[in-house]
């Protein structure tokens, strides 16, 4: 008797503290989430000296006074390393003109050399001609207003093609922004 009048009081303990004896199962609760694993993001170089872009050792750079082949001074842009040899694409323009120049540093002689500025969905084939023996420029000529340039203009981003080897060369913080900026200022 008395262990049933001590359950009795037990229950009704438990009833006073709002606990009930019948315990509901939780619904269909789901277990966590297994996201995919992503790819890492490439590491963005440190080095002070080199520039901050993408996956490589080179940063946007503008110039107002640059030199051209012919020695006149031209703004222009490069997407280049500080202090090494290492230069993916130089733009300079004839101020007040809407004519510019692609630039490139090739090691070999051609007659020519074929390759596309891709931005965004605009894109600009151009063909350069090489200057020189071992190290050789090429130069193409192109329009400043062509869809490549103005969307690069707008947006930071450009890809050069050569040969099926695409080279994205985009700009990535406030910096290479404002280099693009004042080279297409300086051009107008």
């Amino acid at each position: 008797m008395k262990k049933l009048i001590t359950g009795v009081l037990l229950a009704g303990a438990l009833a006073a503290c709002g606990q009930t004896t019948a315990v509901e199962a939780p619904a269909d609760v789901p277990g966590p989430v297994v996201q995919a694993e992503q790819p890492p993001l490439p590491a963005i170089p440190t080095d002070a000296s080199a520039g901050p872009s993408g996956t490589d050792n080179m940063t946007w750079q503008f110039s107002g006074d640059g030199g051209s082949a012919t020695g006149t001074a031209r703004p222009r842009l490069m997407y280049a390393s500080y202090g090494s040899e290492g230069l993916g694409i130089n733009l300079q323009c004839d101020p007040g003109t809407n004519n510019a120049y692609a630039l490139l540093w090739r090691g070999q002689q051609r007659t020519s050399w074929p390759f596309t500025l891709h931005s965004g969905t605009a894109r600009k084939q151009l063909s350069g001609i090489g200057e020189g023996d071992s190290e050789v420029f090429v130069t193409a000529a192109v329009a400043l207003d062509a869809p490549a340039l103005t969307n690069f203009r707008t947006s930071g981003e450009l890809r050069l093609t050569e040969a099926e080897v695409a080279l994205p060369m985009n700009a990535i913080n406030d910096q290479e922004r404002q280099a693009i900026s004042s080279f297409f200022q300086a051009c107008s």
